[in-house]
């Protein structure tokens, strides 16, 4: 190769030609830029004395524009070189890290030649070169020289001197032995051109022990711990104790390359052991160097050795899948990964150290029963040599043989791969767990900042590829999670299912995961037999990180391009690959269903369906213990008999945790299902139903919540974005504290649930925020959603387990279903004050456990604003009333089951008082009632079938009503009504059936339409049952033996003609002067002639005994009626009324035997006031016409006639005495007779 110095700036050259790979670029700078020779070869810059200057290594082309400048800068700051007559031929080697690092080199060496000039140069002082811990020390013994010819600098030694270079591990005082090829001691050559510019390469023999002691030479993972850093190790080879004898036995031959500038790069720096075919014992040994750390599901050892390329492998790197050719591909050994500082805190970015790590390509050559193994339970470092096939042949196995290699710590997960495979160990790959421990180590982690992944690059590792090169057959991927194991029956004859196969992914193309030997975790060496890694870490730490976080990772990766699960029968015979199923002819009859111990229950497509057999057809999540033949369940979509991939992935998941708020990756969800007449809808999303699966046995609910590095496939299930993350997760954390904050309120309904988000071992499938639909649901339920605005929620709903039943074939027998519904009204509903009636749920609390109600707690409000047309208000204290909203009463509910049938029913026992309002200077005929028994009543709902539904239900109240003393100011008290004792005890009219309608509508989810509602009142079912203790002294029924017979209601008031009565003149209510003055034009304020309301009264006249043609008694009809006055509406005002009897000739008279008739002119109710002061009231019927046939008589007389009861003067209460008739007959101008 021609090489030669291209002169880009005076005195500075660079070292050429470039090859196109090349990341290192070599240049030469002369001390002194004005005496620069134009163009000197490679051999002047290391012969001519006076050409003092710097061979400089530089990832990066100096630019021309640059150079200049470059070349000043470097000759004041790089270490000096000083021209000397009795030291000549002065040169450094320097490696920045960029043209504007001169003043800090990476490394460099600075050496000399003593006169004469054919002596051999060494460094001017002890130079050590350090990547971690692996320290390269020249002493002044050392050789330095130029193979001009290779276009290489050389460090080397003499065989008597081979000292003069020398290894240290971790700044240990003593160097180690080295195992010399040949004997011939150092030659560490340095090329100036080609894609290894500017690196330390060089091959010796080093002990497995002491590399092993300073290195662990195996896989690390590391995650936050308090304030440190955590590492989990896993080696690769059995550790030994260090021998400095210098035995070849315990020596492997390593070309070695180390280069400054890239002290991770494995490309650059790599200790690849040398598999070189040749008699040095060091590289036999390599060649042997084996690892029996993987296992087979069955607890075989699995014997990996580094692939040599030289050997005939039954497959080659030549490939179908477009692997890197042998010359790209990167040797198989060891390289640096980052670590963290062996005493560093947690910072960001970290403190980094190196350890050395295996790489590259190794070949599985045998399996190794366990009883095989030595007493150790390890196998030996160092085996005799032997053919792959020799190997695989001792234990039973030849090439081709399938082997289920498991992944993890579970042995339902395993890669099916075959005797001779390849596979890689691919290094610089993520090995930084900052979410494992909880603990936020970077801004990543911070509020709002992007998603966190599970496993990332900030300490590096190597993850297994496969496969590798052109294989015969399939290989692939099965998992099941070990929390929620899928079962099958193999067959109809088997009694106890068996766990399936789970195949995931065939490999198209070679995957990288993260997948790690466990059998050597705590292994001891040999020959002490002391543990060599891991003393200060428990079992716990090992299985918490393999199912958190690897098993996570790696189930990602390997099913990424997975077309969703496919379930196989379990092989019999360990030597029988599953895939076998999937092409053979003599397959077994695939499965029709599969469960988890959970009851999780699959259903699974068979031969003929159109799919491949054993894919997920649905999955069924629960059954409805109220329609058996509902399911929540996962179908498939229209045109598919497959359900969701992304979904049927994740739940076979190993330790899963999947949190779902973007319901689109969910396919077709049956979403509904009916509980304890509930009917709950997971209406997926993050503003609604959050829907959690908790396989995850490592840490609580609560926890995982807290982590979203630890949430599976939450870009599919979540959102990519980081709002869409957090807002998802501040959702369930606010549920999660509701349940913290409210955990002391009554009867604990959140005691089970703030028990079990806290519990790693907890396992199940929680709906979070879930919607109540109300249509369909039973009427005395769908009464209370139209007092709830928007759409009722539950806390959460639960499916802990399901049972399964395998007679038949698998089916899902019931479930066992929990959930809160917790609605509290704390914020008051926006109630329009003139509105008369108003429902709203004040509290509702339901507690859902096995499927059963096993608390219900239910208070309603039901606002009264107006009654009878008239404002009142609320005057009850306590707990009947809502303290948010103003003259609104509290009902209780009380949940009963009987049958298995529940049923809810509102009713209250307490009394609850109103008010009417009086504004001043009006009118009440009304003065307070007094609700005893207020009680809500489903009348009527739809079947759920239609877009909108009607629900109608009504308030039955019952209690006692009073009536005011003396509503009409300046009636001289006249207390026609009667009603209401105020002295204790305090009673009113006694009442039951006043009916307030309620109706309103719900939306096609079940919630109610805003404004649909509407409350009215039914005055017209009222019935009253008055008591005599309830009439009051001085009142009309006190003195009139009156009997309630009926109550009237019409809204737009009742007529004479409706009634069949006539009026009756009050005078106390029109005025003194009736007689002699006419009405006035509007009519009198007290008075009505529409009343709204009645009460009709029974007035016992006795009998006309034989003088009547109708042999019964008389009775006629006093009606105390009121409504709002016609001169004043907003006052009330009184009307009387009367109604004889229909035996005799109506208002207007009767007859006797049709001979004599009455006739009448007027009817006046009397109230008199005694000396005694009590008053009596009485009807008076004036202008009384007698005629027989028609005749009058006598003439000219006038006639009044006068209904009392009773002798007044004896103080009593009269009403109770027979009636009184009085006659008296007045001759105009003359005498009266009586």
């Amino acid at each position: 190769m021609e090489i030669y110095l291209v002169e880009i700036a005076p005195g500075l050259y660079q070292i050429q030609p470039v090859a196109a790979t090349q990341d290192t670029y070599a240049y030469f700078l002369l001390f002194n830029g004005a005496s620069a020779p134009q163009s000197p070869t490679l051999e002047d810059t290391w012969n001519d004395p006076t050409l003092v200057g710097w061979y400089i290594f530089l990832p990066e082309q100096i630019p021309q524009s640059q150079a200049e400048f470059f070349a000043q800068q470097a000759r004041q700051l790089l270490p000096p070189v000083t021209y000397s007559p009795t030291k000549t031929n002065i040169r450094a080697i320097v490696w920045l890290a960029g043209i504007n690092q001169c003043a800090s080199p990476v490394d460099y060496v600075v050496f000399y030649q003593v006169l004469p000039p054919t002596a051999p140069r060494a460094p001017i002082a002890p130079r050590t070169f350090s990547w971690a811990g692996f320290g390269l020390q020249l002493t002044t013994n050392a050789n330095i020289a130029l193979d001009d010819v290779n276009g290489a600098l050389q460090f080397n030694t003499t065989p008597d001197a081979v000292s003069g270079v020398q290894i240290f591990y971790n700044n240990q005082g003593t160097p180690l032995i080295i195992g010399f090829y040949g004997g011939q001691g150092w030659n560490i050559n340095i090329p100036l051109l080609g894609s290894d510019t500017g690196t330390l390469m060089f091959s010796i023999g080093l002990d497995w022990g002491s590399l092993c002691a300073g290195f662990g030479c195996g896989f690390n993972y590391y995650y936050p711990s308090q304030d440190d850093y955590a590492n989990l190790f896993y080696p690769l080879f059995p550790p030994t104790d260090p021998n400095n004898s210098g035995a070849t036995s315990q020596f492997l031959g390593f070309n070695i390359k180390l280069h400054p500038l890239y002290p991770i790069d494995p490309s650059h720096t790599q200790l690849a052991l040398d598999l070189t075919s040749n008699t040095f014992p060091y590289t036999n040994n390599s060649q042997n160097f084996s690892s029996g750390y993987l296992q087979t599901i069955s607890g075989e050892s699995i014997t990996l050795i580094p692939h040599n390329p030289v050997a005939s492998p039954p497959n080659t790197l030549a490939s179908s899948y477009d692997s890197p050719n042998e010359a790209e591909q990167l040797p198989t050994g060891f390289y640096f990964a980052k670590a963290p500082a062996a005493v560093s805190p947690i910072t960001s970015p970290p403190d980094y150290s190196y350890c050395l790590t295996p790489m590259g390509l190794f070949r599985v050559v045998a399996v190794t029963p366990p009883s095989s193994l030595s007493a150790s339970g390890k196998k030996r470092s160092v085996r005799k040599r032997s053919s792959k096939k020799s190997l695989a042949a001792k234990k039973g196995f030849t090439v081709g043989d399938p082997v289920q290699l498991m992944c993890g710590l579970f042995a339902q997960e395993f890669l099916q791969i075959e005797i001779g495979d390849l596979i890689e160990f691919e290094p610089c790959m993520p090995a930084w767990a900052s979410s494992f421990s909880g603990a936020a180590t970077s801004s990543q982690q911070q509020q709002g900042a992007s998603k966190v992944q599970t496993l990332e690059a900030d300490f590096t590792t190597s993850w297994m590829r496969y496969p590798i090169g052109q294989v015969e057959g399939m290989r692939g991927y099965f998992a099941l999670p070990s929390a929620s194991v899928y079962y099958a029956n193999a067959d109809e004859t088997q009694v106890y299912p068996t766990a399936v196969n789970s195949l995931l992914s065939v490999f198209p193309q070679p995957v990288s995961f993260p997948l790690i030997p466990y059998g050597g975790v705590y292994a001891t060496s040999t020959p002490n037999g002391v543990i060599a890694f891991n003393t200060n870490v428990s079992p716990a730490a090992f299985d918490a990180f393999e199912s958190t976080v690897l098993s996570s990772v790696r189930h990602s990766n390997l099913a990424a391009n997975s077309e969703g699960p496919i379930f196989l029968q379990p092989t019999r015979m360990a030597r029988r690959s599953p895939l076998l199923q999937l092409s053979s002819a003599s397959a077994p009859t695939p499965m029709p269903f599969a469960t988890t111990p959970q009851g999780l229950l699959v259903q699974l497509n068979l031969n003929g369906s159109g799919n491949t057999a054993g894919t997920w057809n649905t999955v069924f999540l629960a059954r409805s213990p109220d329609e058996p033949s509902k399911y929540l369940s996962f179908a498939p979509p229209a045109n598919s008999g497959v359900i969701s991939i992304e979904l049927s992935n994740a739940l076979v998941q190993n330790q899963l945790f999947m949190i779902v708020s973007s319901p689109s990756r969910l396919g077709q969800f049956n979403n509904e299902l009916r509980l304890c007449g509930f009917n709950f809808l997971l209406d997926v999303s993050v503003e609604d139903t959050i829907l959690i699966f908790k396989y995850n046995t490592s840490k609580s609910l609560k926890e995982l919540v807290a982590q979203p590095s630890l949430w599976a496939e939450s870009d599919t299930f979540v959102g990519g974005s980081p709002s869409d993350i957090e807002a998802t997760q501040n959702a369930i954390l606010s549920y999660i504290q509701t349940a913290e904050d409210d955990a002391g309120a009554s009867g604990n309904p959140f005691g089970y649930f703030n028990w079990f988000v806290n519990q790693p071992q907890w396992t199940g499938i929680l709906a979070m925020h879930c919607a109540i639909d109300g249509k369909g649901m039973p009427p005395d339920l769908l009464m209370l959603l139209g007092g709830i605005s928007g759409q009722l929620r539950a806390h959460h709903f639960g499916i802990e387990t399901n049972r399964i039943e395998p007679e038949g074939g698998l089916h899902l027998e019931e479930s066992s279903l929990f959930g809160v519904i917790y609605y509290q009204n704390d914020t008051p509903p926006d109630i329009d004050p003139t509105v008369d009636f108003a429902y709203a749920v004040e509290t509702l609390t339901v507690v859902f456990k096995n499927s059963n109600i096993t608390q219900f707690v239910a208070k309603i409000g039901l606002t009264i604003n107006n009654l009878f047309s008239r404002d009142v208000e609320l005057i009850s204290e306590g707990g009947l009333s809502s303290p948010m909203l103003p003259n609104t009463l509290i009902i209780s509910g009380q949940y009963q089951t009987q049958d298995g049938v529940g049923t809810l029913r509102f009713t209250t026992d307490s009394p609850i008082y109103y008010r009417f309002t009086i504004p001043e200077g009006a009118s009440r005929v009304l003065d307070q009632i007094e609700f005893t028994q207020v009680s809500l009543i489903p009348l009527s709902a739809g079947d759920g079938s239609s877009p909108q539904e009607t629900v109608q239900a009504s308030f039955n109240l019952s209690g006692q009503l009073w009536f005011h003393p003396a509503p009409f100011k300046g009636s001289d008290d006249i207390d026609l009504f009667s009603y209401g004792t105020y002295d204790s005890p305090s009673i009113g009219m006694a009442f039951t059936g006043l009916v307030i309608n309620m109706s309103f509508e719900l939306d096609a989810t079940g919630a109610l339409i805003a404004g649909s509602e509407t409350l009215t009142l039914q005055p017209s079912q009222l019935s009253f049952t008055p008591a005599s203790e309830a009439i009051r002294e001085g009142s009309l029924l006190n003195s009139l033996p009156l009997q309630l017979s009926r109550f009237w209601y019409a809204p737009g008031g009742l007529t004479t003609s409706q009634l069949g009565a006539n009026p009756v003149h009050v005078l106390q209510l029109e005025g003194a002067n009736r007689a002699e003055s006419p009405p006035p034009p509007g009519g009198y304020p007290f008075v009505t002639t529409t009343p709204q309301f009645a009460l009709e009264y029974d007035l016992p006249l006795g009998s006309l005994g034989s003088l009547s043609d109708v042999h019964a008694g008389l009775t006629a009809k006093l009606l105390l009626a009121w409504g709002p006055s016609q001169v004043v509406p907003d006052n009330d005002a009184a009307a009387v009324l009367v109604q004889l009897p229909q035996a005799m000739a109506g208002y207007g008279g009767f007859n006797l035997e049709g001979i004599l008739q009455t006739t009448f002119g007027d009817a006046n109710l009397l109230k008199v006031d005694l000396d005694s002061g009590l008053p009596v009231y009485a009807v008076l019927f004036n202008n009384i016409k007698l005629s027989i046939f028609g005749f009058s008589f006598p003439p000219g007389v006038l006639i009044d006639f006068v209904i009392f009861a009773g002798q007044p003067e004896s103080n009593q209460s009269t009403n109770t005495s027979n009636i009184a008739w009085f006659l008296a007959a007045t001759q105009p101008g003359g005498s009266s007779s009586a």
